[in-house]
């Protein structure tokens, strides 16, 4: 049971990251996209704990390495480390508000971004501080609004039409 759960998390996986490469572009405001990937994570984590969004997160940044390898293993630390503290953040916070979901997201979106710039840049903060001005804060933002408005709007309104 657990290994067919795992081939399930594994294809969703795939089809989100086509759907961030292929749908991000698409969602693009003023060059600015929504990170769906991360957003799916910290939901996931929040729903499953600490350790699935600790292993979600490991292979969702993987295959985003896979795909960006100028830093490998970047992508897979940062998701990892984001989904362990979302999946730890669920017993704290009360997740049932969209509003706390949006934040937690943002934050999220926004802490990574950050980490991201840091690391990618070798530590130069004046760098990181300037990219995360100029698109890590709108696509922390913009992350929040439509992973919270997908999560919490769309179901409520199929749920409408039954």
């Amino acid at each position: 049971m657990v290994a067919q759960a795992a081939w399930v998390v594994l294809l969703l996986l795939g089809i989100g990251l086509l759907l961030q490469n292929d749908l991000g572009s698409r969602l693009a405001l003023f060059g600015i996209q929504p990170d769906l990937l991360l957003g799916a994570l910290v939901l996931l984590a929040r729903r499953m704990g600490p350790l699935t969004g600790l292993a979600v997160g490991f292979a969702a940044g993987l295959m985003q390495d896979g795909l960006m390898p100028d830093h490998v293993g970047l992508n897979a630390w940062l998701l990892m480390t984001a989904g362990f503290l979302c999946g730890h953040a669920r017993e704290s916070i009360f997740w049932e508000s969209s509003v706390a979901s949006a934040l937690i997201v943002f934050l999220a979106a926004l802490l990574h971004n950050f980490a991201q710039g840091v690391l990618a840049s070798g530590f130069n903060l004046n760098a990181s501080l300037q990219l995360l001005l100029r698109s890590g804060l709108p696509s922390a933002a913009y992350t929040a609004v439509f992973v919270t408005f997908v999560a919490y709007a769309v179901p409520r309104v199929l749920r409408g039409r039954d």
